[in-house]
């Protein structure tokens, strides 16, 4: 209820800014004042009133009415408002401006000549407590929602249950601090500081961690990345997989840049592209062909068939 107080009386100034400015501050402050509808039940719109009555559910409120005695002071009575929502009330309106045809030429409120913060009212970011979050859309079938401090957009089956992230596009989930989803569909960023950016049901589960797109991507070592592709996986730390198909980099700082079952399994090593190398040598390379192998440490195959490579520093093509 207390959340609901809050959210009320942020309402209550936006809808007292567009009424007055829609029939000039100065004048309705001075005399007669601006009648507002104020629901009694949440998610209702605040409106105003039809030949002087609201409807039912909705109380009548009055800013800048002449107060008891009968003269209208500079501020009026602010009927039903507590000292300090009329305190705060004041403070806010000059920040806020009404333009009939702003945004495509519909209604638009403008907050003008300030920022605007949405705190959780915890102490520290990191405490979740449901609260602090701007969710921008309705909301539909949402998921599991009971992370704290997020910015949530396009928000079809979105889940956020940790700290600090971003989340867009449908059917995604950030459940680790400071992590993102910013588009496409089923998306997952479960590491701390972790991103999909785009594509089909990837997912980024480790500290750092990033997907950029394609489809059913894994980038699961600590500051591991996946840039598109599909069924591709990087599993080391730092090891990149970029493209083509079921390709893996899973030792740390291995690399795959392309081409289709090929592995990287040596700390370094790279495979760049053809079909079904591997590089798990330290350090050792595979350009391209098909089913070559660099077992020793620092060897290159620079491409063919069926290679292997067991000495280090070997090279064959």
């Amino acid at each position: 209820m207390k959340s609901f107080t809050a959210l009320w009386r942020v309402a209550l100034a936006v809808g007292v800014a567009a009424g007055c400015l829609l029939v000039s501050a100065g004048s309705a402050f001075a005399a007669g004042g601006v009648s507002l509808c104020i629901p009694e039940a949440e998610n209702a719109a605040t409106v105003t009133p039809t030949k002087g009555a609201c409807p039912a559910k909705y109380k009548l409120t009055e800013l800048g009415a002449e107060g008891k005695e009968g003269k209208a002071g500079k501020e009026g009575s602010f009927a039903g408002l507590t000292e300090a929502d009329k305190a705060t009330l004041l403070a806010v309106l000059p920040y806020i401006k009404f333009a009939k045809e702003g945004i495509d030429k519909k209604p638009t409120i403008q907050f003008s000549g300030a920022n605007v913060q949405v705190v959780s009212g915890a102490a520290k970011e990191s405490e979740i407590d449901g609260l602090g979050n701007l969710v921008v859309g309705k909301d539909e079938e949402a998921g599991a929602q009971s992370g704290s401090n997020n910015l949530v957009v396009g928000t079809f089956k979105q889940a956020f249950t940790s700290y600090g992230g971003f989340l867009a596009g449908a059917y995604n989930t950030v459940s680790a601090g400071s992590a993102s989803v910013s588009g496409g569909e089923y998306g997952a960023a479960s590491g701390l500081r972790s991103s999909v950016s785009g594509g089909y049901d990837n997912r980024a589960s480790n500290e750092g961690a990033s997907v950029s797109g394609g489809q059913e991507n894994k980038a699961s070592g600590l500051g591991a990345s996946a840039s598109g592709g599909l069924f591709n996986e990087a599993s080391g730390t730092d090891t990149w997989a970029s493209g083509g198909a079921e390709n893996k980099a899973g030792e740390d700082f291995a690399s795959v840049s392309g081409g289709i079952l090929n592995k990287a399994g040596g700390f370094g090593a790279s495979v760049s592209g053809g079909s079904a190398n591997a590089a798990n040598g330290e350090w050792s390379s595979v350009l391209g062909g098909k089913k070559n192998t660099a077992n020793g440490n620092y060897s290159s195959i620079l491409g063919g068939k069926g290679l292997t490579l067991t000495t280090e520093f070997g090279e064959d093509y």
